[in-house]
């Protein structure tokens, strides 16, 4: 999927809760760059047509750690009941393959939001970050299973029905 010229866009919506907040997930889809060339134009669509019923849930709360001293939590849900596209054909796999992206991809994604609060709380210029989606998938992919920032820990999986 390296030769896709694509943007993502999506929306998210974001709800107070009483001890933080809670991102889901409305809307997600890749836009092609490249519309005339037939073969990316083909992944997109399938890619699309599997997005369209991804549910993904973000919660973030303040919580009491076992030392008393009060911490982040942050916990991801990614569910869908996948009838199209490329998440439907790879069945009983898409857990597996969700949980290799998310262990490679967070580690990289929790370390660059470290480094930009680190600026942020300096009061150091803060500036988007413009890579090649080849680029950053290498860097993921040689991370994948990284460590984790400091001050960051992984906690088991619980189920959620969303």
């Amino acid at each position: 999927m390296l030769f896709l010229d694509v943007e993502p866009r999506g929306a998210v919506r974001v709800d107070a809760t009483a001890d933080g907040c809670e991102q889901q997930l409305v809307m997600a889809e890749i836009v092609n760059m490249k519309p005339e060339d037939a073969r990316s134009t083909s992944v997109v669509n399938a890619i699309n047509a599997s997005l369209k019923d991804l549910k993904l849930v973000n919660s973030v709360t303040c919580v009491q750690g076992p030392d008393g001293e009060e911490k982040i939590r942050v916990q991801i849900t990614v569910a869908g009941d996948f009838t199209e596209g490329i998440f439907a054909r790879a069945g009983g796999k898409l857990n597996t393959i969700l949980g290799w992206s998310l262990g490679a991809v967070l580690p990289w994604f929790l370390t660059q939001l470290a480094a930009d609060y680190g600026r942020w709380a300096r009061g150091e210029a803060r500036s988007a970050t413009n890579a090649s989606l080849t680029e950053v998938a290498a860097k993921i992919i040689a991370g994948s299973r990284g460590k984790l920032p400091a001050g960051v820990e992984e906690v088991d999986c619980e189920d959620v029905e969303l």
